[in-house]
C-alpha cells in the first residue's frame, strides 16, 4: 500500500494566502472551493463575497483565504 506523498504532508495554509481551487458544489449560501495542492482542504466563497461573479462547478479558480476558523477556510474569488 503507498500513499502519495502529498497525503504525508500537511500544507500549512495562511490568511491572506492565495490559493488555486476547483468549485466543487454551489448551494444558495455560496460556493465550495477544493484546494488544488490539498485534496483534503476546501473552503467556502460566501454568497456575499460574489456579488457580480459567476462560477460553475468543475470550474478552476483563484481564491484569496480572508479568513481561518478552527479549521474552516473562508475564501474570496481573485479575478
Amino acid at each position: 500500500f503507498h500513499r502519495e506523498e502529498q497525503d504525508l504532508v500537511k500544507i500549512e495554509y495562511k490568511k491572506n494566502e492565495e490559493i488555486e481551487g476547483r468549485v466543487t458544489k454551489l448551494t444558495r449560501y455560496g460556493a465550495f472551493v477544493k484546494f488544488v495542492n490539498d485534496k483534503n482542504v476546501s473552503g467556502l466563497v460566501h454568497i456575499s463575497k460574489m456579488k457580480d461573479i459567476t462560477v460553475e462547478r468543475g470550474e478552476s479558480v483563484n481564491c484569496r483565504i480572508i479568513n481561518i476558523n478552527n479549521g474552516k477556510y473562508d475564501l474570496e474569488f481573485i479575478k
